[in-house]
Protein backbone atom coordinates (compact mmCIF):
# COMPACT_ATOMS: atom_id res chain seq x y z
CA UNK A 1 0.00 0.00 0.00
CA UNK A 2 3.01 2.61 0.78
CA UNK A 3 4.06 2.02 -2.90
CA UNK A 4 0.66 2.93 -4.18
CA UNK A 5 0.57 6.58 -6.06
CA UNK A 6 -2.87 7.45 -4.16
CA UNK A 7 -2.05 6.18 -1.08
CA UNK A 8 -3.41 9.19 1.58
CA UNK A 9 -3.96 7.46 4.75
CA UNK A 10 -4.16 4.59 7.46
CA UNK A 11 -7.40 3.46 9.63
CA UNK A 12 -7.01 0.35 11.39
CA UNK A 13 -10.80 -0.34 12.41
CA UNK A 14 -10.55 -2.50 15.72
CA UNK A 15 -14.25 -2.54 16.26
CA UNK A 16 -14.60 -6.26 16.18
CA UNK A 17 -11.13 -6.75 18.18
CA UNK A 18 -11.91 -8.15 21.55
CA UNK A 19 -8.44 -8.59 22.42
CA UNK A 20 -4.71 -7.58 21.21
CA UNK A 21 -1.57 -9.32 21.46
CA UNK A 22 2.09 -7.49 21.72
CA UNK A 23 2.98 -9.05 18.34
CA UNK A 24 0.02 -7.30 16.87
CA UNK A 25 0.85 -3.81 18.58
CA UNK A 26 4.16 -3.86 17.46
CA UNK A 27 3.60 -4.63 13.86
CA UNK A 28 0.86 -1.41 14.02
CA UNK A 29 3.47 0.36 15.31
CA UNK A 30 5.66 -0.14 12.17
CA UNK A 31 2.42 0.86 10.33
CA UNK A 32 2.03 4.20 11.77
CA UNK A 33 5.75 4.48 11.81
CA UNK A 34 6.06 3.88 8.20
CA UNK A 35 2.80 5.99 7.59
CA UNK A 36 4.52 8.85 9.25
CA UNK A 37 7.69 8.27 6.44
CA UNK A 38 5.48 8.24 3.69
CA UNK A 39 2.93 11.03 3.99
CA UNK A 40 4.16 12.85 7.37
CA UNK A 41 1.13 12.16 9.62
CA UNK A 42 0.38 9.31 12.36
CA UNK A 43 -2.74 6.75 11.28
CA UNK A 44 -5.92 6.59 12.89
CA UNK A 45 -7.16 3.21 14.72
CA UNK A 46 -10.80 3.02 15.47
CA UNK A 47 -11.08 0.90 19.27
CA UNK A 48 -14.69 0.54 20.15
CA UNK A 49 -13.52 -2.30 23.20
CA UNK A 50 -12.76 -0.38 26.60
CA UNK A 51 -9.86 -3.26 27.27
CA UNK A 52 -8.55 -2.43 23.86
CA UNK A 53 -8.53 0.86 24.37
CA UNK A 54 -6.60 0.58 27.87
CA UNK A 55 -3.69 -1.81 26.08
CA UNK A 56 -3.69 1.02 23.33
CA UNK A 57 -2.90 3.42 25.58
CA UNK A 58 -0.79 1.59 28.13
CA UNK A 59 1.55 0.79 25.19
CA UNK A 60 2.09 4.91 24.26
CA UNK A 61 0.09 4.81 21.25
CA UNK A 62 -1.88 8.02 21.78
CA UNK A 63 -1.02 11.25 19.83
CA UNK A 64 2.78 9.96 18.97
CA UNK A 65 1.85 6.94 17.07
CA UNK A 66 -1.99 7.20 16.39
CA UNK A 67 -4.84 9.09 16.51
CA UNK A 68 -7.49 7.01 18.34
CA UNK A 69 -11.08 7.37 17.74
CA UNK A 70 -14.17 5.38 19.29
CA UNK A 71 -16.02 5.70 15.56
CA UNK A 72 -15.96 6.64 12.26
CA UNK A 73 -17.95 7.67 9.47
CA UNK A 74 -17.57 5.18 6.67
CA UNK A 75 -18.24 7.53 3.84
CA UNK A 76 -15.22 10.03 5.03
CA UNK A 77 -12.51 7.34 3.92
CA UNK A 78 -12.04 4.99 0.65
CA UNK A 79 -11.70 1.43 2.57
CA UNK A 80 -9.85 -1.62 1.28
CA UNK A 81 -8.88 -4.31 2.77
CA UNK A 82 -5.15 -5.72 2.88
CA UNK A 83 -4.64 -9.00 1.70
CA UNK A 84 -3.21 -11.83 4.15
CA UNK A 85 0.19 -12.48 3.26
CA UNK A 86 2.00 -16.20 3.81
CA UNK A 87 4.96 -16.57 5.91
CA UNK A 88 6.86 -19.61 6.83
CA UNK A 89 7.61 -20.24 10.71
CA UNK A 90 11.21 -19.04 9.96
CA UNK A 91 9.69 -15.39 8.90
CA UNK A 92 6.72 -15.41 11.34
CA UNK A 93 9.69 -15.89 14.23
CA UNK A 94 11.58 -13.00 12.51
CA UNK A 95 7.94 -10.43 12.21
CA UNK A 96 7.44 -11.45 15.85
CA UNK A 97 11.51 -10.27 17.51
CA UNK A 98 11.02 -7.40 14.91
CA UNK A 99 7.19 -6.51 16.33
CA UNK A 100 8.52 -6.40 19.75
CA UNK A 101 11.68 -4.60 19.10
CA UNK A 102 9.30 -1.53 17.87
CA UNK A 103 7.44 -1.74 20.34
CA UNK A 104 10.56 -1.31 22.78
CA UNK A 105 11.61 1.24 20.78
CA UNK A 106 8.08 3.27 21.14
CA UNK A 107 9.03 4.58 24.72
CA UNK A 108 11.26 3.33 28.51
CA UNK A 109 7.69 1.05 29.81
CA UNK A 110 7.59 -0.91 26.82
CA UNK A 111 11.08 -1.15 26.92
CA UNK A 112 11.22 -2.78 29.84
CA UNK A 113 8.11 -4.88 29.74
CA UNK A 114 9.65 -6.45 26.74
CA UNK A 115 13.20 -6.82 26.65
CA UNK A 116 13.80 -10.22 28.48
CA UNK A 117 11.11 -11.73 26.05
CA UNK A 118 13.02 -10.13 23.02
CA UNK A 119 16.22 -11.46 24.59
CA UNK A 120 14.64 -15.01 24.69
CA UNK A 121 12.99 -15.09 21.32
CA UNK A 122 16.60 -14.07 19.85
CA UNK A 123 18.59 -16.92 21.50
CA UNK A 124 15.70 -19.87 21.49
CA UNK A 125 17.12 -21.89 18.70
CA UNK A 126 21.16 -21.60 19.72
Amino acid sequence: MYTDASFRSVVVDLTETECIDSTSLGLLAKISIKTKQRIGHIPTLISTNDDVTRILLSMGFKDQVFVIAASYQQEDYHLAEVSPVECTEKSAEQRVIEAHKILMDLNDHNRSQFKDLVYALEHSHH
